[in-house]
This record gives C-alpha cells, sequence and structure tokens, in this order.
C-alpha cells in the first residue's frame, strides 16, 4: 500500500461505481478522465476542510475525557497531522 492514500478504499468503490471499472487499456479514456477528475475533486474537498478538520478535532479532543473511546486514536492522529508522528 501506499505511503500516501488519499482517496479511502470507500471512495474508490463509488468512483468505480460511478464510472465503471478501471481496465488495463483505459488510460486515455473518457470515462478514466472523468474518474480522475471526480478522484481530484473528491481528494481537493478533504484537503480544503482539512484545517477546520483538524482544529474540530482538537476541539473535541479538549473537551473529552482521556479515558474514552478513541481518544489515543485522535491524540495521534492531531500528531499525525502536525508532523509529531
Amino acid at each position: 500500500m501506499s505511503k500516501h492514500k488519499w482517496l479511502s478504499d470507500d471512495q474508490v468503490q463509488l468512483l468505480n461505481e460511478q464510472h465503471g471499472w478501471f481496465k488495463h487499456g483505459d488510460a486515455q479514456s473518457d470515462v478514466s478522465r472523468a474518474f480522475a477528475n471526480d478522484a481530484v475533486e473528491a481528494h481537493e474537498r478533504v484537503r480544503a476542510a482539512a484545517p477546520e478538520l483538524l482544529k474540530a478535532l482538537q476541539r473535541l479532543v479538549d473537551a473529552v475525557d482521556p479515558e474514552s473511546t478513541g481518544w489515543d486514536e485522535a491524540v495521534a492522529t492531531i500528531a499525525k497531522a502536525m508532523g509529531e508522528a
């Protein structure tokens, strides 16, 4: 698996369902261009929202009991986003 996975498996599945499964030799087809454009748009939406998502996650971590489920994962994710992990 790539170190930098920009789209989740679920996002790729949705794109495949929308555009048809990507096949060898499709690299220059209209379907593959539409697939790629939609993939880039999905990535850009997440990238654009990332600063707000990080702030919201930080506020939630500050407000939640450290013993609650998911707290360690949230803290680790914040550290990763901040380049501290």
